[in-house]
């Protein structure tokens, strides 16, 4: 039996549609892989990979029960954490933001050493060329930002040498941890949802190659189970913001210890609901062993 969160309710409180990675037989020879943001060579196909939409997948609201979560323990955690930047002004302000938000991490996992190195906006309706430039559209495949190898190929791509060489020596945990906040007032559409990562098996995750143009690295794709729970936070406003768990050499158990997340229509928004825009920021943590 698969072990799951503690002390948070189970009732199901919507369904909601996700894209999980299809089982592909061709996997066992070729490694699963997609290109993102270049055209391939001659030949090359742009993914091996297809996705499958499961609906009426169970969602338990966590409204109410925030302090039930743990970050060290769960990987996931919704926090009231207002910011003295107003969202419309982030983008002209970031260098504050980005120190209120090492200051939450500061707070909750107590590390020696936390570096920002990538902020990434979305838009609910990030669809044209031009549009994507500025902003992503919300994912809805659920997947885990880094897998165990991407992630450290990840954080030793923004460390230098001096650092590779002071913090790479097994006397340090490393971690990379998001932290997703709403620009609008409420979110009424695509929110995030999380999987509990102790309701995740082994065979259900699937590292795969993501190439782009400037940054090669690995994601992992989920495959569907029946034991997946999963969890949001309903009416989520700019106040507060998700801090999540997306790689750690250290975790605090033989369990996966990165939150397996995706975005999700809400069918019955209201026809005027305000389209979701976030900002997200992307942290390495380092902490003494």
């Amino acid at each position: 039996m698969i072990s799951k969160m503690l002390s948070l309710p189970e009732d199901v409180s919507r369904t909601a549609s996700f894209q999980y990675i299809k089982h592909n037989p061709l996997h066992e020879l070729e490694k699963p892989y997609r290109l993102n943001k270049f055209t391939p060579p001659d030949g090359l196909a742009m993914t091996n990979i297809e996705f499958e939409t499961h609906s009426d997948v169970g969602l338990t609201d966590l409204r109410g029960y925030e302090d039930s979560l743990d970050l060290e323990r769960d990987a996931f955690k919704f926090i009231n954490y207002p910011s003295a930047v107003e969202p419309e002004n982030i983008g002209e302000s970031l260098q504050t933001y980005c120190e209120e938000s090492i200051q939450l991490i500061k707070d909750q996992l107590n590390p020696d050493r936390v570096i920002c190195y990538e902020v990434l906006y979305r838009h609910a309706e990030a669809k044209t060329a031009e549009s994507k430039n500025k902003n992503s559209a919300p994912i809805t495949m659920v997947h885990i930002d880094h897998t165990t190898e991407g992630g450290k190929f990840r954080i030793k791509h923004h460390l230098t040498n001096e650092e590779i060489s002071e913090y790479d020596n097994g006397s340090w945990r490393w971690r990379i941890v998001n932290i997703w906040r709403p620009l609008c007032p409420v979110v009424q559409t695509f929110p995030l949802a999380f999987l509990d990562p102790k309701t995740v098996a082994n065979p259900d995750v699937v590292d795969t190659d993501q190439v782009g143009p400037h940054y090669s690295g690995e994601i992992s794709y989920l495959k569907h189970s029946k034991d997946h729970r999963w969890y949001w936070l309903s009416n989520q406003t700019t106040d507060e913001v998700i801090t999540f768990v997306c790689f750690d050499t250290h975790p605090p158990s033989s369990a996966l210890n990165c939150a397996p997340h995706a975005s999700f229509v809400i069918q019955d928004a209201p026809e005027d609901a305000i389209p979701r825009e976030s900002i997200e920021l992307r942290f390495i943590v380092i902490t003494k062993l």
